[in-house]
């Protein structure tokens, strides 16, 4: 999947700077033509202008919290994607894990490899959060986190976003499409039947047209735990497969200054699970899975 959550969270900031200072530069082009005088107290009010149509139809307090939802995620997406192998794509899993049951199991010494990763599902049926849009929990964000001495592993599942290619999106709109969320816990211990199937934490009210994507999407996460934890797995580095083909082969070979290049245009190197190499441009990376914490 092209942009994956953790790329268009790192893009908004920017994306929502260009889309402000282009609105403004033409009014100010407008200014300047005109017999009004240009004066800073009138930039400043272009600017703020231009920012708050940006965000049009949007109460101030809906901004407010999904501006602090941003906020929370950031951080998450920035680790995912500064490293570069810390996304995993678990489609060829998914049938697999939707068949299988979690009854009777717990986590108990399962760990993730890395303290944050980021989990993509793929577009699949029972993820779907509005049909009518296009939406669905595209993945997860899992941070493993200590709580009263006790492993927890923190899951924020993330839709997509179907509009995120269309250039006249406004920042409120790209606001909106990152911040659908649905935020559960997962402690070591507890039956996993039940923990996945917990009310969230907290969440995104639009999120919750059918709670069973919630359930499903946290059971995928649930399962991918248990692969992660597996001592032996099938694990390839590589890219999605409508990256620009010779960047990701740079890019693979360690070129500097390729990977962010990808980054920027929606294609971050992604470790694929379940998944033999399928082209010499790829890598088993398995062998080198580190665990947190060890």
């Amino acid at each position: 999947m092209r942009h994956p959550h953790p790329s268009r969270t790192i893009m908004f900031d920017t994306l929502f700077e260009n889309r402000v200072h282009a609105l403004a530069n033409n009014h100010r082009e407008t200014l300047l033509n005109s017999d009004l005088r240009n004066t800073d107290k009138q930039q400043e009010i272009i600017k703020n202008w231009a920012s708050s149509k940006e965000f049009a139809g949007m109460r101030d307090d809906e901004r407010l919290e999904r501006f602090e939802t941003l906020v929370g995620l950031q951080p998450l997406a920035t680790d995912v994607m500064v490293h570069g192998d810390r996304l995993f794509d678990i489609s060829n899993l998914v049938k697999q894990f939707q068949s299988a049951s979690l009854a009777g199991l717990t986590f108990q010494n399962e760990r993730l490899p890395y303290e944050t990763i980021f989990i993509s599902f793929g577009e699949q049926k029972n993820l779907t959060v509005d049909s009518a849009e296009g939406i669905f929990f595209e993945g997860a964000y899992v941070h493993e986190v200590s709580e009263h001495g006790e492993v927890v592993f923190d899951v924020i599942l993330v839709c997509n976003d179907p509009k995120f290619v269309d250039e006249d999106e406004n920042a409120g709109d790209l606001l909106k499409g990152l911040t659908r969320f649905y935020h559960i816990k997962i402690p070591l211990g507890k039956p996993l039947l039940e923990a996945t199937n917990t009310f969230s934490y907290g969440l995104d009210p639009s999120v919750l047209g059918d709670r069973s994507a919630a359930t499903a999407g946290t059971r995928l996460v649930a399962h991918t735990i248990l692969y992660l934890s597996q001592p032996n797995i099938e694990a390839t580095l590589g890219h999605d497969a409508n990256a620009p083909k010779k960047m990701a082969q740079r890019s693979m070979l360690g070129e500097y200054g390729v990977q962010l290049d990808l980054d920027w245009r929606g294609y971050p190197s992604i470790t694929y699970l379940g998944r033999q190499p399928k082209s010499t441009f790829e890598l088993n990376v398995a062998p080198r899975l580190p665990v947190y914490g060890m």
